[in-house]
């Protein structure tokens, strides 16, 4: 006789939504890599370009930051800085390597061991071991040197505050202040539409799927989805067309999507709709870009080997194209024995000139 199997109905998940000032700067100050393109480095139109130095600087700054946000979705950034500033340099590393196992735990819920948050601070193999872990469960790529120098970084507790403490400032004075005060009104907008939209009686993936219109959502997700009790949706302005699960804490999810107006409500936002648009319409506004898009109509799916050598790229300028159109949705990604190639998004073209034209009607 087989076994019977019992399935216990779902707990019911709380949803909330928020302009989550802290979360979205440093969303925001994230995204500014090299290798992310303009489509996101939204920093390249301003006046104060980051140099090299700096983006690197602020690669480690705003990827530290996250470990030290703990819920707060209603402080202002500079507030948030000063308090920061405030706290004690060796407690704020040991209080980084606690949240690392944290995070540990919410990937590898099964496992009853793990290291001391002194052992992940002081010892390197102890370190390494346990970023592999997360890094691993979340289907990325571990990049040992990246680690080690961040390693490096959390002994100097003194050094790493204060260059942390500096940068966050010279940031919002210099880019974030002033864009904060022309996106905060389009996410807000985009916060109000979706709390007058129901969400009861449907899976937490469904929840995921009806607020940020991704149709596919990371597979390692499925490991702390089941046992969180509330999710936290954070739309901004400059994710692209991307998720960003910034935080699991106590039994809560916060996730970053794009700032949008959802269909089935009544409330208007043409800055936010005009802000999206020339996001998807600059992709377009490339002959490169057009041409790409022109090979993977033409041929099916290309890997990015296959765009450098029929369009005569190099390997940096296929990458860069083929990243900005993936982020503004023209591009979908798929894996193939760890290749990854790229197929057109027909549905997403047909909706940028759906969206232009309600656009210019409203």
């Amino acid at each position: 006789m087989p076994e019977l199997e019992i399935v216990r109905r779902s707990t019911p998940v709380g949803i909330s939504f928020t302009t989550a000032p802290i979360y979205n700067a440093l969303t925001s100050l994230f995204l500014l890599r090299e290798d992310s393109g303009e489509l996101i480095n939204w920093v390249s139109t301003l006046n104060h370009p980051l140099t090299p130095a700096q983006l690197e600087v602020n690669g480690f700054v705003s990827r530290a930051a996250f470990s030290y946000l703990h819920g707060d979705t209603t402080s202002s950034f500079p507030d948030w800085i000063e308090l920061f500033a405030q706290r004690d340099a060796r407690e704020l590393v040991e209080s980084e390597a606690r949240e690392l196992i944290a995070f540990a735990k919410v990937y590898h819920p099964q496992e009853t061991s793990f290291p001391t948050a002194e052992a992940v601070r002081t010892d390197l193999k102890t370190y390494l071991d346990l970023t592999r872990k997360i890094v691993l469960a979340q289907k990325g790529s571990f990049k040992t040197a990246f680690y080690e120098a961040e390693f490096d970084r959390l002994q100097q507790p003194e050094v790493r505050k204060n260059t942390m403490v500096q940068h966050l400032r010279w940031v919002w004075d210099k880019l974030l202040q002033q864009e904060w005060q022309r996106i905060e009104p389009l996410i807000q907008d985009s916060v109000n539409a979706y709390q007058n939209l129901s969400f009861s009686n449907i899976s937490r993936k469904d929840v995921i799927h009806k607020i940020t219109g991704f149709t596919q959502i990371p597979s390692h997700w499925d490991i702390w989805l089941p046992l969180i009790e509330e999710l936290v949706f954070i739309p901004s302005i400059h994710i692209g067309e991307n998720l960003l699960l910034a935080e699991v804490h106590e039994q809560k999810a916060y996730i970053l999507f794009p700032a949008h107006i959802p269909e089935g409500t009544e409330i208007a936002s043409p800055a936010l709709n005009r802000t999206e648009l020339l996001m998807r319409l600059r992709a377009l506004a490339d002959d490169t870009r057009l041409l790409i898009l022109d090979l993977v109509a033409g041929k099916g799916p290309q890997t990015a080997q296959d765009v450098m050598e029929t369009l005569e790229l190099s390997q940096s300028s296929a990458s860069r194209n083929l990243s900005q159109l993936s982020t503004a949705g023209y591009l979908r990604i798929q894996k193939k024995e760890g290749v990854k190639t790229y197929t057109l998004a027909i549905d997403r073209i047909e909706d940028t000139f759906s969206r232009l034209k309600n656009y210019l009607q409203q």
